[in-house]
């Protein structure tokens, strides 16, 4: 990654190299357009992923049909809003081009680039593989934050349902403010080590983007893990979202709508929260009188981070062990 300036041409070559590795679903290219509103109509398929014009790492000489797509429209349909404030926000985050091409291959000097990612992908794959063959009942859990007491209290539910838990983070490009993916690696690997060492979790990243697009993206993220082999994904509080562009439910009610749509079983929660009644971090919130819970913000936990300030709702040695970190956290 490190060759390569653009972070956009990053975003596509990673794109690339995962529809060539045969992890994507539902494409064996880049989509024309014909494809795409198929994916518009058929949510289930996932985020579609498009190839712009005018990347410097691709050759577009073969390129096989050009195509237009409004960026209102794409958010509208794909990123399900239509908010102007909410539209504002995410193109401070991610780039949405409008016109695209199909046919276009990357540049012979970024080959090997894409061939490194799939290498990565497939051994990644071929482990699950063999992590199925030796347990009979595991899932894939992914998250881009710093676990705090609510990942841990998730983590220990799947254990007692599944006689295998996969951390299985996604590593390509990601927005400003996320945690580095080889820091959140040391970290969960600290994790497992002081908290699951005799239990079966196993840390597994695989090199995908993120799109920040919510309920549409916990669809994509469903057919990538199915793809990669697992069985069973869990999907919960907020899954794919950012800032406030959604309700904390939406991936949830959205992927309940369609989980009959795939070969994998989405694991459904609620997230996490710390119960003023009990004492305890609970998770499935049932009904409650207001203000008799905290919800454990990842959010809040980053900013605590930040101020190398203890967060309550998080290990207190495993934050030691963070604010000790000299290299940069956050992107």
């Amino acid at each position: 990654m490190r060759n390569i300036k653009n972070i956009s041409e990053k975003r596509y070559l990673i794109d690339y190299a995962n529809i060539q590795a045969g992890i994507i679903k539902y494409q064996k290219n880049f989509l024309n357009e014909d494809q795409f509103y198929d994916f518009v109509k058929n949510a289930y398929k996932g985020f579609p992923l498009l190839l712009p014009l005018g990347l410097r790492s691709f050759d577009y000489s073969n390129c096989k049909s050009l195509f237009f797509v409004n960026k209102n429209f794409f958010y509208k349909k794909i990123y399900l809003i239509n908010n102007r404030r909410k539209i504002n926000y995410l193109d401070k985050i991610i780039n949405i081009p409008e016109w695209y091409c199909t046919g276009a291959v990357p540049k012979e000097k970024f080959k090997k680039y894409v061939k490194t990612i799939i290498r990565q992908n497939l051994f990644i794959k071929n482990k699950i593989y063999y992590l199925k063959k030796k347990f009979s009942n595991l899932i894939a859990f992914q998250t881009r934050n710093i676990p705090h007491y609510g990942h841990q209290k998730i983590i220990e539910y799947l254990l007692s349902s599944f006689n295998c838990v996969v951390i299985n983070p996604l590593t390509g490009m990601k927005k400003k403010g996320d945690v580095k993916s080889n820091i959140l690696e040391k970290i969960f690997r600290i994790l497992i080590k002081n908290n699951y060492s005799k239990r079966n979790i196993f840390y597994l990243p695989i090199i995908a983007n993120s799109f920040y697009a919510g309920p549409r993206e916990s669809l994509h993220h469903l057919n990538l893990r199915e793809m990669l082999g697992f069985t069973n994904f869990i999907i919960g509080r907020d899954h794919a979202g950012v800032g406030k562009i959604y309700n904390p439910l939406d991936a949830y009610n959205f992927c309940k709508k369609y989980k009959k749509k795939f070969i994998i079983k989405p694991f459904l929660t609620k997230g996490a929260y710390y119960s003023k009644i009990s004492k305890t971090v609970e998770i499935n919130k049932k009904k409650t009188k207001k203000n008799s819970i905290i919800n454990i913000s990842g959010t809040v936990f980053r900013s605590y981070i930040r101020k190398k300030k203890i967060y309550s709702f998080a290990s207190p040695l495993l934050q030691e062990y963070i604010h000790k970190i000299k290299n940069k956290i956050f992107y």
